[in-house]
């Protein structure tokens, strides 16, 4: 592993910090320096290279989190926790396996980034998501997402205070932030944001809130399930084939287990 710079460090950003590919491939973001950088292993980890990143750097910011769509495609997100500096946020894309690092136009989010995460791949074809479709999220300076890699992007109204997020397809992925919250995306062809008021707003990905109100007495409301009687609160998914909502947790099961 190459020698640490000064004051050198990886922000935790739920794990985001370090991303792997393939079997033999990792990448991790560093921060903390005067140069925020990416540790590279082509070789599974017998040998490491570093390599510096435009990314902003200090005591308190610099990459935060990074992803990989393939050996040689990767973004990298990050910026800077002091509150001064709130115009800091900045994402940064690689087509060499993380040797070189440009930077993107700058995502409509404030602070630092603290979690990103590539959509995969819908098609083949032209005019189909190859893979370079990503989301971020900023916690309280909100979400946003680009089709291309930064390039342009557009924000996720009303998403706001969530700290990293992950796609296990291009058709299911999840955003975890404070008080226990979890927002699932379903990516359709027309889609909506669908939250816990059932209004609808234009996004590639419909967003269902999962507020488990047993597990987290501080949400006031419940999961949206078919099988919840209250789900008629989300007058936007109750009913719609489309919103593929899957059952958390109904108010039978919420009584049976603990608070956290």
């Amino acid at each position: 592993m190459p020698p640490a710079l000064p004051g050198e460090f990886s922000f935790a950003s739920s794990g985001t910090c370090v991303t792997t590919q393939g079997g033999r491939n990792a990448w991790i973001a560093t921060g903390g320096a005067t140069i925020a950088r990416i540790l590279a292993t082509r070789d599974g980890g017998n040998t490491w290279n570093a390599y510096n990143t435009p990314l902003a750097s200090s005591p308190s910011g610099g990459a935060f989190t990074v992803d990989f769509r393939n050996p040689f495609d990767g973004i990298v997100g990050g910026g800077d926790l002091d509150p001064a500096n709130p115009n800091s946020a900045d994402t940064a894309i690689s087509n060499d396996g993380g040797q070189t690092w440009t930077l993107t136009n700058p995502p409509p989010v404030t602070g630092a980034i603290f979690g990103l995460s590539y959509v995969g791949q819908t098609g083949g074809g032209a005019g189909n998501n190859l893979g370079r479709a990503v989301v971020v999220t900023a916690n309280d300076g909100g979400a946003a997402w680009t089709p291309d890699e930064g390039n342009t992007w557009f924000t996720l109204p009303g998403v706001t205070g969530y700290w990293a997020v992950a796609f296990a397809s291009p058709k299911a992925g999840w955003l975890v932030g404070t008080d226990g919250r979890i927002l699932r995306f379903n990516s359709r062809t027309s889609a909506s944001i669908v939250d816990t008021g059932g209004t609808e707003r234009d996004s590639p990905f419909k967003v269902i809130v999962i507020a488990p109100s047993g597990r987290y007495p501080n949400l006031s409301r419940p999961v949206p399930s078919p099988r919840d009687a209250r789900a008629s609160r989300f007058p936007a998914a109750n009913g719609d084939p489309r919103s593929r909502i899957d059952w958390w947790q109904t108010p039978a099961r919420a009584a049976k287990r603990p608070a956290a």
